[in-house]
């Protein structure tokens, strides 16, 4: 509370990442907090406010086995689905796009999941490249709009083609983290 106060002692502070990480003293996981406060409002845009009596930020994170279980699921329908559609057309490629949640064994567990149905689901079709693209949505108090992306590439060709992420000009980070483990950094505000 002490840190929101000090914010607000002269403006309003937006109701968003900057007051979850206030309240908490870390950054929290964009996707997976919850806000709630007892403050006053700026009469023009309620979406900040000042003279906060109490406020709290609840996170959580998925570690029920039965939800990961289905999301590792999804790869392997898509690609039969991707598969039947290329079957009998020649060579093709496959995307698969799918969301990850930030610091999660959860996105852990579902890539390797993933990668075990890849090295073992066997093509009916001619297809010759699967693109695996994990998406990790981010709001900061920097950035209205990130996402961070990780690219698993499967080929039959003999030499492996390069990753081909669907952010072509993103900064690429070369620390062998996926997205969802990668650090972000705060304003210092």
């Amino acid at each position: 509370m002490a840190a929101v106060l000090r914010d607000t002692r002269e403006s309003y502070l937006y109701f968003g990442t900057k007051m979850a990480r206030l309240l908490s003293g870390r950054v929290v996981s964009e996707n997976n907090y919850h806000l709630a406060a007892q403050a006053s409002f700026l009469p023009e845009d309620p979406r900040y406010l000042d003279r906060m009596k109490f406020g709290s930020v609840v996170t959580w994170q998925c570690i029920a086995p039965m939800a990961i279980e289905r999301k590792a699921k999804y790869v392997r329908s898509r690609l039969a689905e991707a598969d039947m559609q290329i079957a009998g057309h020649g060579r093709g490629i496959i995307h698969i796009a799918m969301d990850a949640e930030l610091h999660s064994d959860a996105s852990d567990l579902r890539r390797q999941r993933n990668l075990d149905t890849l090295s073992t689901f066997k093509m009916n079709s001619q297809v010759a490249i699967v693109y695996l693209h994990y998406f990790v949505p981010r709001v900061s108090e920097d950035h209205s709009w990130l996402t961070d992306e990780t690219v698993d590439v499967f080929s039959r060709l003999e030499q492996s083609p390069p990753s081909f992420p669907a952010f072509t000009n993103a900064n690429m980070l070369d620390n062998g983290l996926p997205a969802w483990r990668q650090s972000f950094r705060p304003s210092s505000a």
